[in-house]
């Protein structure tokens, strides 16, 4: 396993975790508090962004070897390009609300279920892209 691959696993993972923990104590303190609690969700934002390019990097090279490998079409195949394809959808949700955001634009469907969706997809999306990287083995070589 090379060495950016347990590392990138261990980041997405415990990403996962951070933003599925906000976004179920969400419900509780957005309501109890006075406090600018959007500012956990900045923060997580810059996090997730950067997560999600870590996860597009590692799916498009993982889809490349698996077009590359003979055998046809296989399991391995079919979950490399579904992971790959919803990442790319995610990637599109996230960065079009997050940046309109940034930049002040109010769209249409830049309310909460757009972001629980984006939230929810990102957590399933995390924790699969980690569960590969970090059981990734390295193949033996024939000798």
């Amino acid at each position: 396993m090379a060495p950016w691959h347990k590392a990138a696993g261990i980041a997405l993972a415990l990403l996962a975790v951070a933003v599925a923990v906000n976004m179920l104590a969400w419900e509780f303190y957005g309501d109890i508090t006075t406090a600018p609690v959007h500012l956990v969700w900045d923060v997580l934002n810059g996090f997730m962004a950067g997560g999600i390019i870590i996860a597009l990097i590692y799916q498009g090279r993982e889809k490349r070897r698996q077009d590359q490998a003979e055998g046809g079409v296989s399991y391995a195949y079919l979950a490399a390009n579904l992971l790959l394809l919803a990442t790319i959808l995610l990637a599109i949700w996230f960065f079009r609300n997050w940046l309109a955001g940034l930049s002040g634009i109010e769209l249409v469907e830049r309310h909460s279920f757009v972001w629980q969706l984006v939230n929810g997809l990102f957590v399933v999306i995390m924790a699969a892209t980690a569960g590969r990287l970090l059981g990734r083995r390295q193949p033996v070589a024939a000798g």
